[in-house]
């Protein structure tokens, strides 16, 4: 995920791929136990910029993703929509562009969603409506 974010003030310099698991990391937490999982990406309000890569839709334990305050572009990965146990998902205030995918209707789970005050276009697709619990 991170060969795709421009951290031009280092926030995340102790992100190292070849790091066994992410759970050191800035911005990171992780489930507890012999298998820890992550479960919490914040990194809000680091001016980061860049792109999100689709990878994030492989953090099955996901529970909060916080992105925003940031400079942030592209579309929002559609991939966003696999994390199944995602409560809070933040991408406000930053440059995302095109349309809210519709695979985000997926998150059930959701109780806060914040995209406002970015580059989107289009109609709110119908599966938000899905998202019972906001």
């Amino acid at each position: 995920m991170k060969r795709q974010i421009v951290d031009t003030l280092h926030h995340l310099d102790d992100w190292n791929p070849v790091d066994p698991s992410p759970c050191g990391w800035k911005g990171v937490n992780c489930s507890s136990g012999s298998m820890p999982a992550v479960v919490s990406v914040d990194l809000s309000i680091m001016n980061l910029s860049g792109t999100v890569d689709s990878s994030i839709g492989g953090l099955a334990e996901l529970t909060n993703l916080d992105l925003s305050f940031n400079g942030f572009s592209g579309a929002i990965p559609s991939e966003i929509g696999n994390c199944a146990k995602l409560v809070v998902l933040n991408m406000n205030n930053n440059n995302f562009e095109g349309t809210i995918p519709p695979e985000l209707g997926k998150l059930a789970m959701l109780m806060t969603f914040n995209l406002c005050n970015n580059k989107l276009h289009g109609a709110i697709p119908d599966e938000i409506g899905n998202m019972a619990l906001l």
